[in-house]
C-alpha cells in the first residue's frame, strides 16, 4: 500500500531516504520531474501532482538473516569469555573434604601482617579439578595471586575481569593462603605497583593467557604491576615441562622470585588436599548409601500412593 503526498503551487523539498518513487502526472503543466528522488528540491506551479511513495517489499528472511548475523557476531565476540565462565565454573566445582575451614584467629593474624604491595597467593582446598589443572600446567600448589592495596582491599583478575575486592573472601571457607612480600626499594615502588594494577580495573580476563596489555590473568596482573615500578622486580615464568603452559606465570613463580620472601603460610599442599578430598568423597558416599538412599526408598515404599497400588 502506497503513501500518497499531494504537491502543488510551491517550491520545497521532500525527503524519503531509501524509498522508491513512482510519479503520477495529473496535469500537463506539472513541473515535477519524472526523475525526482527523495531529498531533492523541486517546484510545481498551477497543477497538482500526486507522488506515490512505494515502500520496498518486506522480506522476512532478510530480517532473520540479519538478526542471525548479528547474533553470531556477538557469540564470536564473547566466545572466549563464555568458555572461561563455563570452564571456570566446572573447575571451581567444590568437593567434600575432611580438612578444617580457615580459622578465625588466623584471619586476624593475616590482616595484621598484610602491608600494601604484598602478594596474596590462594587456593580453594575443595576444588580438586582446578588444583589438578594448575598442578599439571605450572607444577605449583597455589592457583591464584592478588596484589594487596591496603585497608583490607586487594586488586585481582578473575573471570569477570580485573577488580578491587575484599581480602576477607580468601580468609574463610576451605582456603589455603600464603603472603609473599616483594623486596621493594622505596615507597614509590609500592605506590607505582598499586597504581598500575588500579589502572587495569575493568579490563577483561585474559582467557587465552597470551602476552597483551588489553586483558590480564591473575598472576600476569601482579607480575606486570611489579614490572611497572621505578625499580622493577622481575618474575620468571613457571618452570614446567608442559609445552602448552610455556611462558605462563603461575602463582608458584612468586614463591621462587629472588627479590621477595614468604612471610605467612597457612594451608595444605596438593597431595594433602587431594587425599582429604578423596576421604571426604568416601565419607559422603558411605553416609549417602547408609542413610540417605535407604531412607528415601523407605519413604517412597511407605507413601500412601505406592501402598494403594499394592506393590509392597
Amino acid at each position: 500500500m502506497s503513501d500518497m503526498m499531494r504537491i502543488g503551487g510551491f517550491t520545497g523539498a521532500v525527503s524519503t531516504p531509501g524509498d522508491k518513487l513512482n510519479l503520477k502526472k495529473t496535469g500537463e503543466k506539472s513541473l515535477i520531474p519524472q526523475s525526482w528522488k527523495g531529498g531533492e528540491s523541486f517546484s510545481s506551479t498551477g497543477e497538482t501532482s500526486d507522488i506515490a511513495v512505494q515502500k520496498p517489499k518486506f522480506n522476512p528472511m532478510s530480517k532473520v538473516a540479519e538478526g542471525a548475523g548479528k547474533a553470531w557476531q556477538e557469540v564470536r565476540k564473547n566466545a572466549a569469555y563464555l568458555n572461561a565462565v563455563v570452564s571456570g565454573t566446572l573447575s571451581n566445582m567444590p568437593f567434600p573434604t575432611i580438612l578444617d575451614p580457615f580459622p578465625e584467629d588466623e584471619k586476624e593474624k593475616v590482616l595484621s601482617l598484610l602491608q600494601p604491595g604484598d602478594i596474596i597467593l590462594q587456593k580453594d582446598d575443595q576444588t580438586a579439578i582446578m588444583q589438578s589443572v594448575n598442578r599439571f600446567a605450572t607444577g605449583g600448589d597455589y592457583v591464584h595471586a592478588a596484589l594487596y592495596k591496603g585497608d583490607g582491599k586487594m586488586l585481582e583478575s578473575v573471570v569477570r575481569g580485573v577488580r578491587e575486592a575484599d581480602v576477607d573472601i580468601y580468609l574463610q571457607g576451605y582456603n589455603s593462603v600464603q603472603i609473599v612480600r616483594p623486596d621493594y626499594k622505596s615507597p614509590e615502588d609500592v605506590q607505582a605497583a598499586i597504581k598500575f594494577a588500579e589502572a587495569q580495573v575493568g579490563k577483561p580476563y585474559n582467557v587465552l593467557f597470551k602476552e597483551t596489555d588489553k586483558s590480564y590473568y591473575c598472576t600476569q596482573l601482579v607480575r606486570d604491576s611489579l614490572a611497572a615500578m621505578p625499580n622493577p622486580i622481575s618474575v620468571s615464568p613457571s618452570e614446567t615441562n608442559n609445552r602448552l603452559a610455556k611462558g605462563i606465570v603461575g602463582a608458584n613463580a612468586f614463591q621462587k622470585m629472588e627479590e621477595g620472601e614468604i612471610i605467612y603460610s597457612h594451608g595444605y599442599d596438593y597431595m594433602e588436599t587431594m587425599k582429604a578430598i578423596g576421604d571426604g568423597i568416601k565419607s559422603s558416599w558411605i553416609f549417602a548409601t547408609s542413610f540417605t538412599i535407604p531412607a528415601t526408598l523407605s519413604a517412597i515404599a511407605n507413601s500412601p500412593a505406592i501402598k494403594s497400588m499394592g506393590i509392597f
